[in-house]
């Protein structure tokens, strides 16, 4: 297969095979021949690799909702497609697999949206990629690496050139491992003297590697031109100028041009399915008249001020923590304006979505400010485990509903939390609490019960390191949850806010473990004997019910971002400042 539309025409057939729905709008960008084919190096055994990169559907990015970071198959052929972010989070690595369809010039299709990206693929040539390419070069020759490549002795021993050749003729890939490292060289060298690297071979370089490739080449002469070739690339990168190569790609071109892929994107398919949007005042919060929130929600602003995200809207301000759970003792009061918590959650602008450089999940006021994007940090500084943190904490809408998802006490806690005045909420914080969703899943309970265990361990554990006020605060917190764990399991409810009548008992028992200046280590191993008894018979219960597989928890955690998914994508759509 060499015709570019029958290239392209069946790389749209792997992806339509894939879609979710009928109005799935991913698009194919690039798709080609990949392997020996596109380097021209085949043989007639030589099967047909195919590489490609794609553009999701538009909704599935609003919805924070990627599947297929990377689709691939071997009916009835080998191939590979990569998510357009996924893809360049590797090109950025300079991985060779990646780097080369960008200089492939045969045998693939190319999307207009390819092709403007494919103006600034000279530099895309860095010394990472250069870094990637001599590795990938080493890698190709296992363990005959440190004979090859060994810089410190200019003439191998006898010994060491019988040990190397024993090892390739016993193993009938070899032919095929010293062509591909003598390519890979000959491509790293190429990047080294300011060319593109040849993706198709032609000429007497072809013909060179075609001969390594069958076994035409004495191999004590192509392992010298080998170690040769390794030798001059190690010369050529010692002694590369400072501004002959960047270190790395430049992040802010793919950013620009993947936040324009995903506008193009959104126009496209508003204008074939238009959605019907909130509007402003669906996104404001007014008439603020109690004081306390008014500081709550002031400070909260100040925090996307601080990290960049002017346009964000605060959708909920809710009170967390003992206060919330009506769970604060008398002496506690006069000092609630400084320990209190409270959760918020905000959406950021659509375009924030759009970019490698995505808002920050959570923010707190200790969360640092991030300037690089999520290619050069994978990993969110903001994403730590969210259960237990005091203080003020501002959840971004899609984490937030992740978060309700899995099963997190402190998201659900925001929906059934009873309504005390301490709570702001626009008209679409309203709408999505009103949705007919039941988040007490096994998911929660098991979340609750596992907390629970994990707490009561570390007190176990800890026994005679940890200060009594530090094992009275775990218990407190394990009796809790576990109560709730409990109540999930017996009556399929969950209570928020302790009344000091109908839940009298409970309450008094928490504010003693809390709070009770009369409390000792003898009713500390009482308590934390009790609570442990009632740990292993709700787990017990548990495990009776035959619904604890990770395949149902995933279930579950699936059905409820589905529910909220058409909200999601509405507000992230109300978000986009784009005129159609």
């Amino acid at each position: 297969m060499t015709d570019i539309q029958e290239i392209k025409k069946f790389g749209i057939e792997i992806l339509k095979k894939r879609k979710s729905n009928e109005d799935d709008e991913s698009k194919i960008m690039f798709f080609g021949l990949a392997g020996s084919h596109s380097f021209n190096l085949n043989v007639e055994t030589s099967d047909n690799d195919y590489f490609g990169v794609y553009a999701t559907d538009i909704d599935e990015v609003l919805s924070n909702d990627i599947n297929n970071s990377i689709i691939d198959g071997h009916t009835p052929e080998d191939y590979v497609i990569f998510e357009v972010s996924y893809f360049l989070e590797l090109l950025n690595k300079g991985n060779p697999k990646l780097i080369e369809p960008v200089f492939s010039n045969r045998f693939c299709y190319k999307s207009p949206q390819w092709e403007s990206l494919m103006k600034f693929k000279k530099s895309f040539i860095t010394k990472s990629v250069i870094f990637h390419y001599i590795s990938y070069s080493k890698s190709q020759m296992g363990d005959a690496t440190k004979i090859i490549f060994n810089n410190s002795q200019t003439e191998q021993t006898e010994d060491q050139k019988t040990l190397l050749l024993n090892m390739i003729n016993s193993n009938h890939n070899y032919h095929k491992k010293l062509y591909h490292t003598y390519r890979l060289l000959l491509e790293t060298k190429r990047m080294l003297t300011n060319k593109e690297p040849v993706v198709f071979l032609e000429g007497e370089e072809r013909e060179k590697i075609m001969n390594i490739r069958m076994g035409k080449e004495d191999i004590s002469t192509v392992l010298k031109e080998i170690s040769q070739l390794f030798k001059e690339c190690k010369e050529l990168e010692e002694n590369l100028k400072d501004d002959q190569l960047p270190e790395s790609l430049d992040i802010k071109i793919l950013n620009e041009w993947l936040i324009q892929v995903r506008k193009q994107s959104y126009i496209k398919k508003e204008a074939e399915f238009p959605t019907v949007k909130y509007t402003d005042a669906d996104f404001e919060i007014n008439d603020i008249k109690n004081y306390n929130l008014l500081k709550v929600y002031n400070h909260f602003q100040s925090l996307l001020e601080k990290h960049n995200l002017q346009g964000s809207k605060i959708l909920m301000i809710n009170k967390s923590g003992s206060t919330s759970h009506n769970l604060v003792a008398q002496d506690e009061i006069d000092n609630l304006d400084k320990s209190e918590d409270w959760i918020g959650v905000y959406v950021a602008p659509t375009e924030k979505l759009f970019s490698l450089y995505p808002p920050p999940r959570r923010i707190d006021s200790n969360t640092p400010i991030s300037t690089v994007s999520k290619i050069e940090e994978p990993e969110d500084s903001s994403n730590q485990r969210d259960t237990y943190y005091s203080g003020h904490q501002l959840f971004e809408l899609g984490y937030f509903i992740n978060l309700l998802s899995s099963g997190n006490h402190r998201a659900i806690e925001c929906i059934y939390g009873a309504e005390l005045g301490d709570t702001l909420e626009t008209k679409i914080w309203k709408e999505i609490k009103g949705l007919d969703i039941n988040y007490l899943t096994v998911n929660l309970m098991h979340h609750c019960w596992g907390i629970s265990k994990g707490l009561i361990e570390k007190i176990q554990k800890n026994q005679d390191h940890f200060p009594l006020s530090e094992k009275r605060k775990l218990l407190y917190h394990a009796q809790r949850l576990i109560n709730r764990a409990e109540e999930i399991l017996n009556k399929s409810q969950y209570t928020v806010y302790l009344d000091e009548d109908d839940n009298k008992e409970e309450r008094d028992l928490l504010l003693t473990i809390k709070n009770s200046q009369d409390f000792d280590s003898a009713q500390l191993n009482s308590l934390l004997n009790s609570c442990s008894n009632k740990i292993k018979s709700v787990g017990e219960e548990i495990q009776k019910l035959q619904k604890i597989s990770a395949k149902d928890k995933k279930n579950n955690e699936i059905n409820i971002k589905s529910s909220l998914k058409q909200s999601l994508i509405k507000v992230r759509k109300s978000m986009i400042k784009i005129v159609i």
